[in-house]
């Protein structure tokens, strides 16, 4: 198999299949031996056992898109001004959810109430961490007033 052969099972495992973008990535400056792998190569039987290979060895979720691509592809859609200003505004929203940016609800929080000046926080461990802990302090509080 050749090197072109090998790049380009892998290319077309980056590209979902797409053969002519895989040809592209393989052939970036000859356009017509890119059109005659992208036409040739996908029914190849070197090709097609080396992207049963990298499948097998490297896995599928190998040659899924990063964080990264998925914000980039969905920026761009959003700045795309074919689309009607609603999708792009979905758009956004979805790029600003993937980026983490803004508030969520489905992220932890806690909840502080304040009944007439007293602030009443939930609480972080089991009544009896706190019963041990409170002894351990007023042990080191007696120790160190003896001191």
């Amino acid at each position: 198999m050749t090197d072109e052969k090998a790049r380009f099972a892998e290319a077309l495992l980056r590209h979902d299949g797409k053969a002519f973008e895989a040809a592209r990535d393989v052939f970036p400056n000859d356009t017509s031996a890119a059109m005659h792998a992208a036409h040739h190569w996908p029914k190849d039987p070197e090709v097609a056992d080396e992207t049963a290979l990298l499948k097998k060895t490297l896995g599928d979720d190998f040659f899924l898109p990063t964080k990264a691509d998925l914000a980039r592809a969905v920026f761009n859609l959003a700045g795309d001004v074919r689309f009607d200003p609603r999708e792009r505004i979905s758009a956004y929203k979805l790029y600003a959810e993937i980026m983490g940016y803004g508030a969520r609800a489905d992220r932890d929080q806690t909840n502080v109430v304040n009944n007439n000046k007293v602030l009443v926080l939930p609480p972080t461990m089991s009544y009896d961490d706190w019963v041990e802990g409170t002894r351990q302090q007023q042990a080191k509080l007696i120790d160190a007033s003896r001191a």
